[in-house]
């Protein structure tokens, strides 16, 4: 899912300003795992107040905690915290959400290579079901050419 970039004046609801380095968690429906990582945020910029504005101190890679919030790990532990008396209405509060406990080493440098190397992982793997989605398409497609005799195997 891709975010959608607007005018302040355009978001009918409160806002919050998003400072330079900050990370947006969606606090809406939690199940469904909607995290950003804006890379150019400039001095107007704002979000509606259905996101967590998180901006990583200076002990913390902001790769790393972008990483962090859109693993599984983190993804199941905002869902067990929200509340709402539906599936499409259930959101996660601020407080909720800021005790998720997060296990990283103390060293910025290491978070970053780990941060790294995971997200090329995710890449490859991204790379991989798009391969594997096209070989199926294939096989779906040749598999009719044969089961309607249009090619002939000999």
């Amino acid at each position: 899912m891709k975010p959608i970039f607007e005018t302040g004046s355009r978001i009918g609801s409160n806002k919050f300003r998003v400072p330079n380095e900050a990370i947006l968690v969606s606090k809406l429906n939690p199940r469904i795992p909607r995290v950003w990582a804006p890379s150019d945020i400039s001095d107007e910029s704002v979000a509606s107040t259905e996101f967590l504005v998180l901006v990583p101190n200076e002990t913390v890679s902001r790769t790393f905690l972008y990483i962090f919030c859109s693993s599984p790990y983190f993804c199941e532990q905002m869902e067990l915290a929200a509340t709402g008396t539906t599936g499409s209405h259930q959101r996660i509060s601020p407080v909720q959400a800021m005790n998720i406990a997060i296990s990283l080493p103390t060293d910025k440098s290491e978070q970053t290579a780990i941060a790294t190397i995971l997200s090329d992982m995710d890449a490859e793997i991204t790379a991989l079901v798009s391969r594997r989605d096209k070989t199926r398409d294939l096989k779906q497609g040749m598999m009719q050419e044969l089961l309607t005799g249009r090619i002939r195997l000999i």
